[in-house]
Formats: C-alpha cells, structure tokens, sequence
C-alpha cells in the first residue's frame, strides 16, 4: 500500500502519550515547545482536564487578509477516543483568539494526530484518458494546514488526512482528503464547492458536480461521500425558485445535525414519510422565512427529490436572522381533484389528494403553483397544488346610496370571488310616515340584476320601525359579472329603475 506521509513529507513519529495532569489543571500538551502563549492558557482551563494535546497535535500558519497580517493556529485535543479540533487567529501581532471547534471535521476513536503547515503545497495528480479535464496539480493557499490521523495498530500508514487552507476573506475550507480506510473507495477526493473528484492512487476516478460542503467550521467527515459512486447520488444543486412570493435564502446550519421535518409550523402539522421526515445539514438547504418558532425551509432528499417542510428556528446559528413569512391566509377552494405535494420543483410526488370543492387557505403563489395549508385526515397540512386547481376566495366590500325627496337607501354588499362570485347584500331603507297609511307606496323589495339580467329579490324583514325597512339577500351571481343593480319595488307604482342603486364590481 503506498504510503500517504509521501503527498506531502515524512513525519515524526508521536511520542508514548504521557498521563494528564490532575484534575483542574486543563488539558496535558505532550510538548509545550513553540505553542503560543494564549493558546496555552485556552486550554489551561479546568474544563479540558483528561485531555491530551499530542506533541505534534499543533501548527501554525499565516496570511495576508484584506491587508493585515493574520495568524492562525490549529490544535487537536483527545479524550477517550473524542477527538476535537481547535483553531485561534491572531490579527497583526495580537494574542491568539478562539475562533473554531469542530470534532465533525476529524474521525473519531483513539488514535494519534499530527498537525503540519502546509502553505502553497503542491499536490501532484495523474492525468487519465478517462478524465482529460482533470487537474494534473493543486496548490494550496500561502496559509494552510495538514491534519494526519494514525489508528493505534498501525505504526507505518497514516489512516487519514485532510488539506484546508484559508482564503482572501479569511475563511477555511477543506481542499482535499487522503484515506486509505474507514470504507472508503478512494485514496484522495479533491474538493471544491461545486464538485468532488476522486482518485485512486493519484490518478483521477472521475467526478461529481454539485453543491459541496467545503467549509472547515461545518465540514462533516462522517457524512462525506465515501465513494464517487456515493457522491453522485448525494451531490445536488438548489433549485431555482419560480418568481411569485416566496424567496429563498443560503443559510449556514452546524454540520452533523439532524432535524425532524413537519409540513407546517408545528408538530400538530402532517409529517412526511409516513412520520419520519427529517433534514441532514451535511447537504444544502434553502431558508423562506420564519413562522411561530419554525422556518421554511427547502432541501434534497436525492438528485431526484426535494422537500419543502418546517423545523424549529433554534437550528439556525446563533446571530443568524431570517425575515417573518409573510402569507395571505386567504380562504380558497379546489376545483378540481388534485394532490398536495411538498416537492414541486423536482419529482412533484404526492403528500395527500385533495377533492373538488376542499376548502383551503391560499398562503403564496409561487410561478405555476399556489402554496396551501389544507387538512388531511383531520391533520393540517401544507403544500403545493397546481394554480389551475384552486380558486383564491378573494372579498370585497361594496357600497352604494340612493336619495330623493322622499326616501333614503344604503346598500352594503359582501361579495366573495372563488369557483364563481357570490354576493351578500344588506339595503336599508328610510320613508316617510306616509307610507305606513293604508294605500302607501313604500318600498316593499328589491329587484337584483347582475349586468343588466334579472337574478332574484331581495326579502324584507318583517319588522320595521319608523319608517325604516332592510331588505337582505345572498346569492351567486354568473362569472364575468361587473356590475349589479338593486332596483326598489314599491307597493304601487312597482319596479322603479330610476331609483335604482348601481354597485360596480
């Protein structure tokens, strides 16, 4: 097996490890040679007692960033096979300062680790007939590390290692991993944020394009592809959201993490796959907004599947703020038989069936689709159906106002727009004494037109007092009316269609 030291150089071998020292005193360095002060004093801290610092579990580098000279130092702690990586920066000449922890980055279990500088190494790799377009060098920044990973049984191989350097803005991210164990199907697997190329053996095995998770603070190494087989079916790219209101946002989430995924903002909502929707943060995930604790969130399940669904905001970050959801609620209803799907960018699979006449509530549009919160089962749910499907119950209040010398009229209509339009009109109505005698000509109903066509009457309630009368109806009126006519009819002159009151839609 070839050896990996020779990527890069040949290394020391670790020293027997020592016995920590007692209890509050901070973690045990197996050589104190070299290490920065303040890192020094960072691990003296009680909460580190039982962990042992290898004598070359630490490096140091620097850079220039935006113009200043900064310093960066890494260091490895292990206790009882729990192994975590740390990082300080210094900026011009300052003290070190904590800035990074991650025991995702590293394998884990016992074993030893060495930490190099590795800035502006080259690495070498073999052009293949199969894979022309593959890079035949790679240089790392003028600020980088190597980190190797020993298993306790074997004294010749390093069983892992990784390259990260920092770059312009100051940020790391892993540029390359070596292994020759832990499952694997590659001896090295180069990275950048929108592919993965493996090799065997330095010579390239081919590539996977997609979204990748370079960053050092995030990188996980238990989730990383382990195959390029693996990696093509993981790697993805988010897609592109159709114009409407819903926007989406890239958002940082803790790598290594794993959260329950409901259809709604709250456990009360349906969850997927049968109960067991959940999101890894190890792939991309794109963030809508936030809702009653919960944010929206949209992810990959495969190459071919996404999910739109809801976790709780506590996942994100600490710092990291999203703006409100902003939804219309808005009653609507199905017209026609249709699912409600949480994917409707990519398989478009079914989350539930939906019937003509459903009501649901219209939350966002989004290019061809409409974005619902239905029920299923007696369980809400939200997703998305085809804007062909369902009709926005969209209100309006209308009023209108009819006066002469003798009567007053105020005519209040609620008129609602979904499968077709229905009206709920209020009139009342002011007269004079007079038309309380016997022989009066009060206005006893009203005649309802919808664009000049006689649809029904109105009914009047049977009391009335001083003189005053409402008159009520609720109806639906045809599709492509635009304007309705309340036309009074008094008790003996009849219809009378210069009082009529006229409400324009």
């Amino acid at each position: 097996m070839k050896r990996i030291l020779s990527i890069l150089c040949c290394m020391a071998l670790l020293c027997t490890a020592a016995p920590a020292f007692a209890s509050g005193e901070g973690a045990y360095f197996q050589s104190r040679e070299q290490v920065a002060d303040a890192v020094l004093d960072f691990f003296s801290d009680p909460s580190f007692t039982g962990y042992t610092i290898g004598q070359y579990s630490y490096a140091e580098t620097a850079r220039m960033v935006n113009g200043a000279w900064h310093g960066y130092a890494f260091a490895v702690a292990q206790k009882e096979g729990h192994n975590v990586l740390y990082g300080f920066r210094s900026s011009n000449g300052s003290d070190f300062r904590h800035f990074l922890t991650t025991d995702s980055a590293i394998p884990q279990g016992p074993g030893r680790f060495e930490l190099m500088n590795a800035d502006g190494q080259t690495i070498e790799t073999y052009a293949s007939p199969s894979s022309a377009d593959a890079d035949s060098r790679f240089t790392l920044s003028d600020a980088a590390i190597a980190i190797w990973f020993q298993v306790p049984d074997n004294e010749e191989y390093f069983n892992w290692g990784m390259s990260a350097d920092c770059d312009s803005s100051g940020q790391w991210h892993v540029r390359w991993i070596h292994t020759n164990a832990f499952g694997t199907k590659y001896s090295q697997a180069r990275l950048t944020e929108s592919s993965i190329t493996t090799y065997f053996e330095l010579t390239p095995q081919g590539s996977a394009k997609g979204v990748v998770e370079t960053s050092l603070r995030y990188f996980s190494w238990d989730a990383f592809p382990k195959s390029l087989q693996e990696a093509k079916e993981k790697l993805t790219n988010p897609p592109a959201i159709p114009i409407g209101e819903l926007n989406a946002q890239r958002v940082k989430f803790s790598g290594g993490q794993k959260y329950e995924v409901y259809s709604g903002p709250g456990t009360n909502y349906l969850r997927a796959n049968g109960g067991r929707a959940s999101v890894s943060t190890n792939d991309w995930i794109q963030v809508f907004g936030a809702e009653n604790g919960y944010i929206l969130i949209q992810y990959d399940l495969s190459s071919s599947r996404n999910r739109f669904g809801y976790i709780p905001q506590s996942a994100l970050l600490g710092g990291t703020s999203v703006s409100p959801l902003s939804f219309a609620f808005t009653d609507a209803e199905i017209i026609t038989d249709t699912i409600l799907t949480d994917d409707p960018l990519a398989s478009q699979s079914s989350l539930c069936g939906l019937n003509a006449g459903n009501a649901v509530k219209w939350l966002a549009a989004m290019g061809d689709w409409v974005y619902v919160e239905a029920e299923s089962l007696g369980q809400p749910v939200r997703g998305f159906v085809r804007t062909s499907t369902v009709n926005r119950m969209i209100r309006k209040t209308l009023t209108g106002f009819f006066q002469n010398g003798t009567y007053s009229a105020q005519a209040v209509a609620e008129v609602t727009y979904g499968s077709g339009i229905s009206v709920s009109i209020s009139i009342t109505v002011s007269g004079p004494d007079s038309w309380n005698l016997p022989g009066g000509d009060q206005v006893i109903g009203y005649q309802l037109y919808a664009n000049n066509l006689p649809v029904t009457e109105a009914s009047a309630d049977p009391e009335k007092t001083n003189g005053t009368r409402v008159f009520s109806l609720t109806t639906a009126v045809p599709r492509g009316t635009v304007v309705l006519g309340l036309c009074p009819i008094h008790a003996q002159t009849g219809l009378s269609a210069g009082e009529t009151i006229v409400l324009s839609l």
